[in-house]
């Protein structure tokens, strides 16, 4: 079998087999594949919805539960929102996430100097609750599937803004879900939106964390970014690697205040990058859940699945073509399957596991900030 694979590997030698992140992407693959890189079905692979959940975190996935239909949406004050966000829900927007402008998102008020020019151009402002509320007047926040925002560097005003406007409702907060970005770390290499100090921005994002473990254990109240970091040209594996290393450390800080792994770690989520190829998408996914499972268990000791199965976030935005409508619906569809090379996904994730290696060596999350590793490996990609 070994033989004829290379014999039509040679005669397939002129295809182009350079994935986006420079792993060699052979134009054949045989059985001979796995067993070189000691591919064990049960240990590696799994079973849907089981440890280690390189196939998901549950069974059925997808095929019998549709991906919800969100909206990424703000501009301007409140009130002209709130005409928006109504529309699109009467479109079928199931899941409303707000549209911050720049002052909100870095702590400015509305009419404060460093605001100027800036007021609800990129998102909308809020300064106050009153804001959120005419924001989402008439819109039934108990009957959409999530509402929220990124409030990366302000993750428990927003958060404390949501539920109060639950409270107002007369709604309780198991009624609806929040969820949020809340992913300070990654503003300090990627976005440019931090406020505070890092040390200090772990400790109130991570508050926001364990508010909800104890009151609304059903919210999203932190999901960290690889999308951003990659975007920035760390490439999706480094970027993994630096969001993984980010997510450990908001972990181990809720741990040194005496919280449970299993309570915390279902309430931290992945916001992966999806980009250019397709192969290499889908298997940093699987090679994602499955680094995240073996870390809860082994080193944490996490037993709760909901602890082990790491839950992302992944849209199909369609910006590698804008002007193409029709092809960018396909690429979204494909970008909705999760088939792929075990090879690969094997691949990525050593190069994640090697990256990981790379930031503790460094010091750990803080140091990757301070120390210029996170700046570093984005400006050498995005050169």
């Amino acid at each position: 079998m070994q033989s004829v694979a290379d014999r039509i590997c040679r005669s397939l030698g002129a295809i182009d087999g350079n994935s986006c992140i420079g792993i060699d992407v052979k134009p054949l693959y045989t059985p001979a594949d796995l067993e070189s890189i000691g591919f064990d079905y049960l240990h590696d692979l799994g079973f849907p919805g089981e440890y280690p959940f390189t196939r998901g975190d549950r069974t059925t996935m997808y095929r019998t539960e549709p991906f919800v239909v969100s909206a990424y949406s703000g501009f301007g004050e409140g009130v002209e929102s709130n005409k928006r966000l109504r529309k699109l829900v009467g479109m079928g927007v199931e899941q409303i996430l707000v549209t911050l402008d720049l002052p909100t998102q870095c702590g400015y008020d509305s009419d404060h100097e460093m605001a100027t020019a800036e007021v609800g151009l990129v998102g909308v402002a809020i300064n106050t609750l009153a804001d959120v509320e005419a924001m989402f007047d008439g819109i039934p926040i108990d009957q959409l599937k999530r509402v929220g925002t990124l409030g990366n560097s302000i993750g428990p005003i927003v958060l404390a803004m949501f539920a109060a406007l639950g409270e107002k409702r007369g709604i309780p907060w198991d009624r609806y879900v929040v969820n949020l970005q809340n992913d300070p770390l990654k503003e300090y290499i990627a976005r440019g939106t931090q406020i505070f100090p890092a040390e200090p921005a772990v400790r109130i994002a991570v508050d926001a964390v364990t508010w909800c473990a104890q009151h609304a254990p059903h919210w999203s109240p932190m999901t960290v970014c690889v999308n951003h970091i990659n975007a920035g040209g760390a490439g999706s594996s480094m970027a993994s690697a630096i969001a993984l290393g980010n997510a450990l450390h908001y972990i181990d800080h809720a741990l040194a205040q005496g919280r449970s792994i299993d309570d915390i770690a279902p309430l931290i989520h992945m916001f992966p990058d999806e980009r250019h190829d397709f192969f290499v998408s889908v298997a940093n996914l699987r090679a994602l859940r499955r680094v995240w499972a073996r870390l809860m268990r082994e080193h944490y000791g996490a037993k709760k699945q909901e602890a082990l199965a790491l839950r992302m976030t992944v849209y199909g935005h369609g910006q590698e073509a804008l002007q193409e409508p029709l092809n960018n619906a396909v690429r979204i569809g494909y970008g909705t399957l999760a088939y792929v090379l075990e090879s690969l996904t094997h691949a990525i994730e050593q190069e994640i596991l090697g990256g990981l290696e790379q930031l503790e060596a460094a010091g750990g999350a803080l140091r990757v900030i301070d120390g210029g590793l996170g700046r570093r490996v984005m400006n050498e990609g995005a050169v």
